[in-house]
């Protein structure tokens, strides 16, 4: 019995050396489908007890990868924040929550394909992350969504529209630049901006 075990491919390989080994059960394990299919044909009488492959886990290995933070819930319901390595996910099946990309290495379109794999991702800062407009549709589907930071970017009110449209049940946060913060401080203690087009 493997299940929820921090098992992967290279320790399922060992498996086939086992020949007094008649079952296994590998739910919630980090076991890909090549594995699978490579035990299966290794050891055919073997029957495996396994619940396929764990897309959202892989997705959060990828993300974390990037430099991510996570937050997750693990099959028992417990929460783990701020997971910043691959050594601090934990094992088994794990439900991403949160997904902070603020201070990530590198975000850009490889990482948000792997948002589409998150079913239950409940918030989302894309703050300090230089996201396109074209980018932002990749958003659309992640309708589980309540909270999405976008930071201060300078976006066309069209895409931003179309987001706000497509994720009805979410809170959109998008800051000013820096430069225009700072302008409406000014002229809010009635100072004078000069605006300087390039």
């Amino acid at each position: 019995y493997l299940s929820d075990t921090a098992v992967t491919d290279a320790g399922v390989e060992r498996l086939s050396a086992l020949p007094a080994l008649k079952s296994v059960a590998l739910h919630g394990t980090g076991l890909s489908e090549t594995g699978h299919q490579s035990l299966l044909a290794a050891r055919p009488e073997l029957q495996i007890a396994w619940d396929g492959a764990d897309l959202q886990r892989g997705a959060a290995l990828r993300l974390l990868d990037a430099g991510v933070s996570l937050r997750v819930v693990d099959r028992a319901g417990r929460t783990h924040d701020n997971l910043r390595s691959r050594e601090a996910l934990p094992p088994g099946r794990v439900a991403v929550k949160h997904v902070d990309a603020s201070s990530a290495a590198r975000f850009g379109d490889d990482e948000l394909q792997q948002l589409a794999l998150l079913p239950e991702i409940e918030s989302l800062s894309l703050a300090g992350v230089g996201i396109t407009p074209d980018q932002l549709v990749q958003l659309h589907g992640l309708t589980t969504l309540k909270s999405l930071e976008i930071g201060p970017l300078r976006l066309p009110p069209a895409p931003l529209d179309a987001l706000r449209k497509a994720l009805t049940g979410c809170e959109i946060v998008v800051k000013e630049p820096p430069d225009a913060e700072v302008a409406r401080l000014i002229l809010a203690m009635k100072g004078k901006v000069t605006v300087a087009t390039l």
